[in-house]
Parts: structure tokens; C-alpha cells; sequence
């Protein structure tokens, strides 16, 4: 951002000419004093860096006269109780600015940081922050928290129950069952929170990060707790389990035995903690689902063929069967017949007794159902009877790369690869299941596919005109337009086109962002896309 560097600079410039008169005076002064009471005293100074300015002040919104920090000391003494006597006696030198300062010694950060916080009013009228800790403590924040890692007794190598290496292990623990990308997001907002800080009736502290929720507060208590949780009381004010907490706030859940988590509790949630439980127990609980659909699906089957279920389950032809799909439970195989992913005929093949040996072979490999859908022939990998419809979100053509997911009730639901609602689908990899256009879709007498494609222009004369010409020439139509326009001339459609496959969908995307006077020309509901 070479702009808002130059004016950025140009703004500090004062203040960095001011800071560089005084700072060493500032330095003396509070080594004087502390020295004076018999404190033993460390004083650093620094000027904070130009892009740290810039981006808080992105990040708060402020101009550079409220950057309070942008000049700042950082003091260290030998213990807790000399860091509050340092506080006193800088508060009685220089006036404090009120509602700047923080207590990280009494309340540290979850990530083991600790520190007080203040910021006075110095010479010249320029305020500057004062940072006061222990030398332990600035090991920490300077080197991280392995700069600390304890252990017991030599001859012991588990680490010591601290409550440093213990956000450490909560870290770790909660990162089960998430992929790595979620783990690292999760990881910034443990690490770099904007903190506040609530209580329990029984006063006991716990910290959260800016838009927290009760529902937050209730999984910080316990999982079952959260699992539980129906709403609670905010300084004694009943509110629902989606309200905001606020630095200061006492907080007391209120549970029910009927309560259980839904999938929207993801959206409410801000901590790691909470939404790793949440994801657990969903994914437990559709498993439990997948696996009694499964039972219900192989025992109506296994009928068919004159059996059940209850008579081939411990046998050595299911043991092989298990064995051969790379199972070791029957319970996994019954969830992945529940979810779709195991086709009923690779169980029932081999049990069954009236079929010749080349139909037991093909049954044990994953057979392909072609499954027309709205004229469109898809290969779908499982059991025929599953219900195949293509997503209404993204609206795939034949051509573009193509996933299925095992819907509720629904059968299964085919989205394009970047569809951005395939993001959330990912949470749930079990759901997946293998799908492809069939070779029928590349025929020239293939069905068309409707694609909303929505434009930004130049409101020129003839620019419509262009816009048809274009998908005619293609071999597309113009299924419906809606137009509009702004009175700085400038010019929206939003329109619905026939087209064959991704392929002629290119080519029509192409040409229409090369013409002349074209801004924009975007797919709805495909990744990146505008509204």
C-alpha cells in the first residue's frame, strides 16, 4: 500500500520528531522514580512500526491521534507485587487516560500472556502506553509459550498440570476430527482474540474473543453443559443462547434434558471449543442415523434372498465381506450403506445362494447407477434407489466438475466442485459420494442447462443488442432478462441462458467480459461471485 504509506508517514512524522526529544528523558524519569523505591527496574522504549499502525487502524476504525500505543515503554521487575507498586507511582508522576487500562496479571490471556496496561498523558500533552510484567512473564510474550514448558521431577517426563501447557493440550484436543485449514483459523482467533472477560454466579473468571455467545460461555463450562443449553441469564436478565456476551457480564445457563445441538448452533458459536464439540456430537449423531438406515436397507434386502440380517451378522462369509470393503466393524459398514457410500448388492452378492459366480463378482466391486435427472444422465456411484437431483444453488452443466452429497429425506444432491456451499458439505466427508456425467451428455443432441449469469455495464446504445449477439452466435438462448439501470450510467442484467455444457458456457463467458464497455460479467452462485 505504497499511498497510505506515504500519508501515513506523513501524519506520525510530528509525533516521531516529538517522541525522539523526549524519549530518553522519559526513560530517566521512570528509572529515577522506581529506582528511588526500591524497585529493581528493566525500562525498553520502541516507536511502533509503520504497518502495525495501519493495520489498526483498519481494524478500530481510528485515526492516528487515537493510537494510543504508538508510543510506548515497556518496564520489568522482579515480581507481581513490584509491577502494581510500579503502576501507582507512574499514575501519581503522570495523569492516566481513563479506560486504558488493563489487567492481564489478574486475568491472563488464554494463550498464558500477562501484563499490565496503561497509558498516561505525558510531556507536551502526548499520550504513550506503559507495558509492566515480570522477567517470567516477558520470556512468554517474547518467546512464546515453550519458553515456560514445565516438568515434574527429573525421572518424569509428563509435563507438569500448569495452566499454560494446559491451553496448549486444550488446543491440540480440540482440533480432533477438524481438517488442517480449520485448525489454523481456529488457532488465530485463540491466539490473537479481542478479549473479554465474564463470570460465573460463583465467581469464576473465564475469557472469550469479541462476538461470543451464551452459548459460548455454556460449552466453556462443559460439553454437556453446552449440549444442554436452552438460554441463561445475563446480570440476571433471561436472554437466548445466541446473545452476545459483553466484557463484565455474569452469566448462568440454563439446560434441559430435551435439548440437543443443530447445525445452526455453528453459525452462533465463536470459539474453537464450542464449535469443535458441536461438529463431534453432530457427526456422532448422524452416524447412529446412517447406521440404523443401513440395518433397515440390508435387512429388507437380505429378506429378498430369503435371510436377515440377524442370521448372516457374525458369520464368516460377513467377516469376509467386511474384510474385502476394508471394514472392521459392522457397524461401519451399516454406515456407509446409510450414507450411500456402500451399495446394498456389495453385501448381499456374496450372501446370497442363488446366484452364479460372475454375478458375485461384479457385486463385490461398486456398481454405477445411470440416473437421469431434469434430461441430464449422471453416473452415481451406490444403491439405484437413491433420488439423484442437481443443487439449485450452483446449477452444474455437463462438463464441469461435479460432487454428490447424501442429503436428509432428500437422495442425493449434485453441486458443482466450486460451489462455495461445498465448503460446508466438506465438514462432513462421509456424506460424499461419487458422481460423473455420463458419456451421453457430450452428444450434440444433449439437453440444455440453465445458467443465471449477471452483468455490469457501460449503459451504452446497442450494448443489449452485443450482449445477444454473442449468445446466439454461441448456439445459446436467452431464456429470461431483467435489466436496470443508474443514473451514472451505468448498467445491470441479470439473465437466465440456454447452454449445452461447460464448455459452450466458457466461450459465452468470454466473449460477453471482451466486449466493449463490459465491467463485469460473473456466473451466479459459482464461487467468488457477486450477488
Amino acid at each position: 500500500h505504497p499511498n497510505e504509506a506515504e500519508k501515513l508517514d506523513h501524519e506520525i512524522e510530528e509525533r516521531r520528531e516529538s517522541a525522539d526529544r523526549w524519549f530518553v528523558e522519559i526513560q530517566a524519569i521512570l528509572e529515577g522514580l522506581l529506582q528511588e523505591n526500591g524497585i529493581q527496574v528493566t525500562v525498553q522504549w520502541r516507536i511502533k512500526h509503520l504497518y502495525s499502525i495501519f493495520e489498526k487502524l483498519k481494524r478500530q476504525g481510528v485515526d492516528v491521534a487515537n493510537v494510543f500505543d504508538f508510543l510506548a515503554f515497556r518496564i520489568i521487575v522482579s515480581s507481581v507485587a513490584d509491577c502494581y507498586a510500579t503502576l501507582g507511582l507512574i499514575h501519581q508522576r503522570w495523569p492516566p487516560v481513563p479506560g486504558r487500562l488493563k489487567d492481564h496479571l489478574a486475568i491472563p490471556k488464554p494463550n498464558a500472556y500477562q501484563s499490565l496496561h496503561t497509558t498516561v498523558v505525558g510531556p507536551e500533552g502526548h499520550p504513550f502506553e506503559i507495558q509492566i510484567r515480570t522477567e517470567d512473564m516477558h520470556k512468554i510474550a517474547e518467546y512464546g509459550i515453550a519458553a515456560h514448558w514445565s516438568y515434574k521431577e527429573k525421572g518424569s517426563h509428563a509435563p507438569a498440570e500448569d495452566s499454560r501447557v494446559a491451553w496448549l493440550r486444550a488446543l491440540l484436543d480440540n482440533s480432533e476430527g477438524t481438517s488442517p485449514r480449520e485448525f489454523l483459523d481456529s488457532l488465530k482467533v485463540d491466539l490473537y482474540p479481542d478479549e473479554g472477560y465474564c463470570f460465573t454466579p460463583r465467581g469464576d473468571v473465564f475469557s472469550f474473543p469479541r462476538g461470543a455467545t451464551v452459548l459460548d460461555f455454556a460449552y466453556r463450562v462443559h460439553s454437556q453443559v453446552g449440549q444442554t443449553c436452552v438460554g441463561g441469564r445475563i446480570n440476571g436478565k433471561w436472554v437466548p443462547l445466541k446473545t452476545a456476551i459483553r466484557n463484565g457480564d455474569i452469566v448462568e445457563i440454563t439446560t434441559s434434558n430435551r435439548q440437543q445441538p443443530h447445525h445452526d448452533w455453528l453459525s452462533i458459536v465463536a470459539t474453537n471449543r464450542a464449535r469443535s464439540r458441536i461438529r463431534a456430537w453432530l457427526k456422532r449423531e448422524e452416524k447412529e442415523r446412517a447406521v440404523e438406515v443401513g440395518r433397515k436397507l440390508l435387512d429388507r434386502e437380505l429378506r429378498k434372498v430369503g435371510s436377515s440380517l440377524k442370521q448372516v451378522s457374525g458369520s464368516d462369509e460377513f467377516a469376509s465381506v467386511l474384510q474385502s470393503s476394508g471394514m472392521s466393524k459392522e457397524e461401519d459398514l451399516l454406515a456407509a450403506i446409510g450414507f450411500g457410500r456402500t451399495p446394498v448388492s456389495v453385501v448381499t452378492g456374496p450372501l446370497r445362494q442363488d446366484v452364479d459366480a460372475g454375478e458375485d463378482a461384479a457385486a463385490d466391486v461398486r456398481t454405477r447407477v445411470a440416473a437421469p435427472v431434469g434430461g441430464h444422465a449422471l453416473e452415481v456411484t451406490g444403491d439405484a434407489d437413491f433420488l439423484v437431483y442437481l443443487a439449485k444453488c450452483c446449477k452444474p452443466v455437463p462438463g464441469e466438475e461435479i460432487v454428490g452429497f447424501v442429503t436428509r429425506g432428500k437422495g442425493v444432491a449434485v453441486h458443482a466442485r466450486n460451489c462455495p456451499n461445498v465448503r460446508n458439505l466438506f465438514y462432513h466427508p462421509e456424506r460424499e459420494i461419487e458422481v460423473q456425467w455420463a458419456p451421453s451428455q457430450a452428444s450434440p443432441g444433449a439437453p440444455t442447462s440453465q445458467v443465471d449469469v449477471d452483468m455490469t455495464f457501460d449503459d451504452s446504445s446497442g450494448m443489449m443488442a452485443s450482449i445477444s449477439h454473442v449468445i446466439s452466435s454461441e448456439g445459446g438462448d436467452i431464456l429470461t432478462c431483467q435489466l436496470r439501470s443508474e443514473p451514472n450510467e451505468t448498467g445491470f442484467a441479470a439473465l437466465t441462458i440456454l447452454v449445452r455444457d461447460a464448455a459452450q458456457l466458457s466461450r459465452v463467458m468470454t466473449r460477453l467480459q471482451a466486449l466493449k464497455g463490459m465491467v463485469r460479467v460473473e456466473r451466479r452462485g459459482a464461487a467468488g461471485a457477486g450477488p
